[in-house]
């Protein structure tokens, strides 16, 4: 009677189980933190909302733009917290940014603050703080609860998610706050939801160990860890799985990453900030940029999924980093094609979502089987740096582009004079790193 309870017993526990609907679980909630976690990239939606009502230049409403980018990739901070205090910290830590700067931006729509550029400023600063970690503790803790073959996959859902946000939070703006007065509403409610989903990753965001390393998989990983540029003296020595900041700083890959996102991410950032102005200006009518916004965050969503999910079934024969320089090819690309796109943009938006995505989503799965998972949030916080001084430089270029080139007394520009400088800089960085 013993043997067979415990046999039965032992083919209950075969069919469910529970760890594994534990991480599915937690996968799903990570799911729910991206998606608000996104609304960043909604930024173009509604600027000119902003800009319009809070009678901002454009090279303001850009700097508005930057700091929350700046915000964004310079979050090494969220990544200490996550890698030595746990999730639960680092989602207290973006609950208290993210919530308390769209906080303040309500109020002072809603009238209760009177407007002050500094103080604009520092919210979206810290909305880019709260967004970076609800985007990298999600996605550090999905990527150390499944096995090593499904790290490109996951990090292609979650950054997915991540990018597909700015198109649903958009249809909600367009479809009724975009008027003056429903513009606190919308605030309001991107505080509520943020709050929420960071409340949801405190209480279930937790590591669960994996049970059995598989020695098959642990050489796929020694495989996949060979960096495209190995700063050892063989190529036959691999880096450490462990190593984190400062000697990350001495691997020649890690500047070779930075210098690759710096360009391509700030160009995609750019343009996604811009892309409403950049409509207006070739004879776009007010809400007509909403289209693509959606647009980019479809494909850049799509692009994400597809280049994870290639690039762990292709591991074996293709390496990773060739997904890496057809992302570039591509934003190199788009940034050329704007410069004639005259008032169709899809073709440029197309290719540069799918390359912005293909990027976003290569770049943190490169890191971590470079350096490992043990310093992956401090290694990734580090190099997401650079991202936001290519967004700083590329927005404050724009910008100064746009307001010299506007009639005497005018207050936007209008024609393809506007953006062409920059889409040509863009496009010639892009092709510096795509060489």
């Amino acid at each position: 009677k013993k043997r067979g309870r415990k046999k039965r017993e032992g083919m209950v526990t075969s069919k469910i189980d529970a760890p594994f609907v534990h991480r599915l679980l937690i996968l799903f909630v990570a799911v729910l933190i991206e998606l608000a976690g996104g609304s960043i990239y909604s930024f173009g939606t509604y600027s000119p909302g902003l800009k319009d009502k809070w009678n901002f230049s454009q090279t303001q409403i850009n700097l508005v733009f930057v700091l929350s980018n700046i915000g964004l990739y310079t979050a090494f901070i969220v990544g200490f917290i996550s890698d030595r205090l746990g999730p639960r910290a680092a989602m207290m830590y973006s609950l208290i940014c993210v919530g308390g700067g769209y906080c303040i931006v309500y109020l002072v729509l809603a009238g209760f603050i009177q407007i002050f550029f500094p103080l604009i400023l520092g919210a979206f600063f810290f909305v880019g703080q709260g967004c970076w970690g609800m985007y990298v503790t999600p996605l550090y803790i999905n990527i150390k609860n499944f096995e090593i073959e499904h790290r490109g996959k996951l990090t292609g859902l979650l950054a997915g998610t991540f990018g597909i946000s700015s198109a649903v939070y958009t249809s909600i703006y367009k479809r009724g706050y975009h008027e003056f007065d429903k513009m606190p509403q919308f605030f309001l409610g991107l505080t509520c939801a943020t709050i929420l989903c960071c409340l949801l990753g405190c209480v279930f965001l937790r590591t669960i160990p994996l049970k059995i390393r598989d020695p098959h998989k642990a050489e796929l990983e020694t495989k996949d860890n060979t960096p495209l540029v190995v700063s050892l003296p063989s190529s036959e020595k691999h880096i450490n799985v462990y190593m984190g900041p400062p000697e990350t700083f001495k691997q020649l890959d890690f500047w070779l990453l930075a210098f690759i996102g710096m360009t391509t991410i700030g160009t995609g950032l750019m343009i996604i900030s811009n892309i409403g102005s950049i409509k207006m200006s070739l004879g776009g009518i007010p809400g007509s940029q909403n289209s693509l916004v959606i647009t980019i965050s479809i494909v850049s969503c799509s692009t994400r999924i597809a280049f994870g999910t290639l690039s762990d079934k292709l591991s074996m024969y293709v390496q990773r980093e060739v997904f890496v320089l057809i992302a570039v090819i591509l934003i190199s690309l788009s940034a050329f094609v704007f410069t004639f796109a005259s008032d169709f943009l899809y073709l440029p938006v197309i290719l540069l979502a799918m390359g912005y995505g293909g990027v976003q989503v290569m770049i943190p799965t490169l890191l971590s089987f470079y350096y490992g998972l043990l310093n992956f949030g401090a290694n990734f916080g580090f190099f997401a740096i650079a991202p936001a001084a290519g967004s700083l430089a590329l927005n404050f270029m724009a910008g100064s582009f746009y307001d010299r080139q506007k009639e005497n007394g005018a207050t936007n520009c209008y024609g393809e004079k506007c953006y062409v400088t920059i889409f040509i800089i863009a496009g010639i960085s892009n092709t510096i790193s795509a060489i």
